[in-house]
């Protein structure tokens, strides 16, 4: 083999290495990903039911966890290009989601579920969006956990990372 061909084949291999190593650390964020797509997409279609029903300060709170959701997404996104175990906006996103959340659920049971809800008419319609307003809460909170194990370097993916990047290490020797 010639030295070009050496040198050609040695820097896709370490290509392939880098990318296996930035794709493990995106992995660990992948159950927080989807509960935050899943978060956006329920505001999403809470802001439009709210809209359909000219609802506006149901209106109002969607947008806002729409807007905010959005952010966080994006910093999900650039987990892909970064190793920093912290997600402060996804973060804040989640505990403003698991407070908005606890917040509604009460309002159920409130003068203010007319406001919010209009479309809750019957009790079926209430409990309904009790349990998808308490799955959310599970959903927000258990994202919360892992972020935390993931920030302490507590997560299943670390200790992969870290081989990966040690055999790398044993690669270049």
């Amino acid at each position: 083999m010639s030295a070009k061909t050496k040198q050609q084949s040695r820097t896709y291999v370490d290509r392939r290495h880098d990318d296996r190593v930035r794709y493990a650390y995106f992995a660990r964020y992948m159950m927080v990903r989807y509960f935050v797509i899943a978060f956006f997409f329920a505001n999403f279609f809470w802001l439009l039911v709210s809209y359909s029903v000219n609802s506006q300060l149901g209106m109002i709170l969607a947008a806002v966890a729409v807007a905010w959701c959005t952010v966080s997404v994006i910093e999900q996104l650039s987990k892909l290009h970064n190793k920093q175990a912290d997600v402060p906006r996804t973060r804040q996103y989640l505990i403003f989601q698991l407070v908005l959340n606890l917040l509604l659920s009460v309002c159920l049971f409130t003068p203010l579920k007319s406001m919010i809800y209009p479309f809750a008419i019957n009790k079926s319609d209430v409990l309904a969006l009790l349990c998808i307003l308490l799955l959310g809460m599970a959903a927000a909170f258990a994202a919360l956990v892992r972020i935390h194990n993931i920030f302490l370097g507590r997560d299943k993916y670390l200790p992969l990372i870290r081989n990966a990047e040690k055999s790398r290490a044993l690669d270049q020797e």
